[in-house]
């Protein structure tokens, strides 16, 4: 079992359980070292990091290992294996209050170190993988359709090259990325848990159609934000993917650091 945690600074590793495996990304772009795996070995697209975000990890990990159990994380956001605290369940009722409960669905903000406690473990991914497929997060609540939040965010066009090329190569996935694109919510942050078969299946469909939507458009003259395309419509496909092969998923919310007092 591998929960890969994806580093792109210097930050310290939030977790002692063995279960997680801290990767820097970009690593290719970057001279900094921080001491442990690297996404530019073997097979990889760290080179591509500015456009692919958290992805050129996943590739790497894709092409590089071999765990029975393959999981992504990030260096602040991690799964919740426990139940929150009190506090942390008022805040999450005085967000409501703030307008923000929908943006924050699903989400456990910490600024301290002891909500490490509350990290998702490897007993638990095991066992949650003896009666389940995957292990995703609880989605955001959109004030918007997913197609319509796209076009609102981001350069829809982009997303539009994106259905002729599943039309194109993968046909039998139109009516889930029809379903998708109507849906007021998104699992977003690229985080999962998923056994080895259904990993590789998910890579091997994703970068297909992202490597051709990569070949299909210019990005040069976007602006830093819109050109980490890839990774913005990898969370929607996700989405898609999991609809098509109707995985059994446990749900679990996000546990995200920030503001961290280390």
């Amino acid at each position: 079992m591998s929960i890969y945690v994806v580093f792109h600074k210097e930050h310290p590793l939030l977790t002692d359980d063995s279960a997680y495996e801290p990767i820097q990304v970009g690593k290719a772009l970057s001279k900094l070292d921080l001491g442990f795996k690297t996404d530019d070995t073997g097979e990889h697209i760290s080179e591509k990091n500015q456009n692919y975000s958290e992805l050129t990890g996943l590739y790497w990990v894709w092409k590089n290992t071999t765990s029975e159990y393959v999981g992504l994380s990030h260096y602040r956001r991690f799964f919740m294996g426990h139940k929150a605290s009190l506090l942390m369940r008022l805040k999450k009722i005085g967000e409501y209050f703030i307008l923000q409960g929908r943006k924050r669905f699903g989400v456990h903000y910490s600024s301290t170190l002891q909500a490490k406690e509350l990290i998702l473990t490897g007993v638990q991914v095991d066992n949650y993988l003896r009666q389940y497929d995957a292990i995703v997060p609880i989605k955001r609540k959109l004030r918007y359709t997913v197609l319509e939040q796209y076009k609102r965010k981001h350069r829809i066009e982009d997303l539009n090259t994106t259905l002729n090329i599943i039309s194109d190569l993968y046909p039998d996935y139109l009516d889930a990325f029809n379903e998708c694109m109507q849906q007021s919510e998104i699992m977003h942050c690229n985080m999962f848990v998923l056994k080895r078969s259904h990993f590789n299946a998910y890579m091997e469909w994703l970068f297909t159609i992202l490597f051709e939507l990569e070949r299909r458009t210019d990005i040069s003259n976007y602006d830093n934000y819109q050109k980490r395309l890839y990774g913005f419509i990898s969370e929607r496909l996700f989405d898609v993917w999991l609809i098509k092969n109707q995985l059994k998923c446990k749900v679990l919310p996000i546990l995200y650091f920030k503001n961290l007092k280390i």
